[in-house]
């Protein structure tokens, strides 16, 4: 859906059924969240919407996520989806479900794949990671340097990716530490560099 055109039937929206409410009006914006489609803050006084999904799903995904985030404005804080929020979302003509299936819409691109050096086993993930992680198969719940996953762009690990079956060989198993030296610890470089050992 055109941002623009979910902008305004949010405005629209929120003049319909939030133009009463006391204290000072009710904004909306759009949020970067990959994890929530809709957000109502009480504190801030505003409806968000999640651009990502916006742009990449039709119009009655963003209608039916802005009617569910007023009826929580209009239930109060502290309800949740309890049967205060489902009366609500009745009432502003939203479903009264509490979440719908992330998985039947579609979804944002994951920008960055993590790749455990050792088993290469490969996790997509929407955002940079902060945080330096490890292989959960190989080496554990708890963060092992000695395991941990690589950071790549898609754009580098696509570019990689058919390199990389010619320089690692088969597949090895999960949690031998011998093979290890060829990744230097705390490299983010790309999969070929990072194989190649330099």
């Amino acid at each position: 859906m055109d941002l623009k055109e979910a902008e305004g039937l949010a405005w629209e929206l929120i003049e319909q059924f939030l133009s009463a409410e006391r204290g000072r009006p009710w904004q909306f914006r759009f949020t970067r969240s990959i994890r929530a489609l809709g957000v109502c803050n009480y504190l801030r006084r505003y409806i968000g919407l999640s651009k990502p999904y916006t742009e990449l799903n039709p119009r009655a995904v963003a209608e039916e996520t802005i009617r569910h985030e007023i009826a929580h404005v209009l239930a109060g804080p502290g309800v949740g989806h309890g049967p205060t929020w489902q009366k609500r979302a009745v009432e502003v003509g939203a479903s009264p479900v509490a979440r719908c299936r992330i998985s039947d819409l579609v979804q944002p691109p994951r920008n960055w794949m993590l790749l455990c050096p050792r088993c290469r086993a490969v996790t997509p993930c929407y955002r940079r990671q902060r945080r330096r992680a490890s292989c959960s198969v190989c080496g554990g719940k708890k963060f092992d340097p000695a395991y941990e996953l690589l950071q790549l762009s898609r754009e580098d690990f696509a570019a990689d990716a058919a390199e990389l079956a010619t320089i690692a060989g088969p597949n090895p198993t999960p949690g031998q530490p011998e093979q290890l030296s060829l990744w230097p610890a705390g490299r983010f470089g790309t999969i070929t560099e990072t194989l190649k050992g330099s």
